[in-house]
C-alpha cells in the first residue's frame, strides 16, 4: 500500500492577544482590525531594524 497524503490540510499555529492586554496603547474607538494592522506595520519595522543592526 502506499501512503496517502491527508485530506486535510494542516492548521497554521494561532497566536492571540486579548484585546485588553493592548487597547490602552490605542487610541479609542481603534477596531480589532485596526490594530492587527497597525501591530503587524510595528513588527515589520522591527524586524527590519533588528536586520540593519545586525548586519
Amino acid at each position: 500500500m502506499s501512503a496517502r497524503s491527508p485530506s486535510v490540510k494542516p492548521r497554521e499555529p494561532q497566536l492571540t492577544i486579548a484585546v485588553s492586554k493592548v487597547e490602552r496603547y490605542f487610541p479609542k474607538g481603534f477596531s480589532s482590525e485596526q490594530m492587527e494592522s497597525t501591530i503587524l506595520k510595528l513588527l515589520e519595522n522591527y524586524y527590519r531594524k533588528r536586520q540593519d543592526y545586525e548586519r
